[in-house]
């Protein structure tokens, strides 16, 4: 079970981060090997796996708590696996001026600042930050094991159905 996390947490990681980020988890794991294993098992694999909320709720939801811890380099590499997993500009910086009268002025302008990198390097280094093995990533993640992937499964094809007809979610 453990390994399944890990192989499902390293898809969905590789999957935001690129050859960058496959890079500075390397050094981490060089570190620490415990830590960095934990990275992909439990932040990705478990936490990031959940069922609840699609990847890009769960980037925004990491780029407002980064800026509330203050941590810029955390908010730029989540503003990268955003943008990589089809985020806006946009949407990143409103999730930031959200935190704004909770986490005050200076960490709001840090945020700002470490997004905004990102977005001026965006088209340079755009290639090295690509998605890594995206269709593996799909194929480990479509997979599941478990709870987590029968209940994936199931959602996918309760879904599908009002796909193809045009149903609406919404109300009238």
């Amino acid at each position: 079970m453990a390994d399944d996390r890990y192989l499902r947490g390293k898809a969905i990681r590789d999957e935001a981060y690129g050859k960058d980020g496959t890079a500075y988890w390397e050094n981490i794991n060089r570190i620490s090997p415990t830590h960095a294993r934990m990275i992909h098992e439990y932040v990705f694999g478990t936490i990031w796996d959940g069922p609840d909320l699609d990847l890009k709720t769960r980037g925004l939801i990491t780029i407002a708590v980064a800026a509330t811890l203050d941590a810029g380099h955390e908010v730029g590499q989540h503003t990268r696996g955003f943008l990589n997993r089809g985020g806006t500009k946009e949407e990143v910086i409103a999730t930031i001026l959200q935190c704004s009268p909770y986490i005050g002025f200076p960490k709001t302008n840090h945020a700002l600042k470490a997004a905004q990198a990102i977005f001026d390097q965006w088209e340079e280094k755009r290639e090295e930050w690509k998605p890594l093995y995206a269709e593996d990533t799909k194929a480990v993640r479509a997979k599941g094991t478990g709870t987590k992937g029968a209940k994936r499964q199931a959602r996918a094809k309760a879904k599908a159905p009002a796909a193809k007809k045009g149903a609406s979610r919404r109300k009238a």
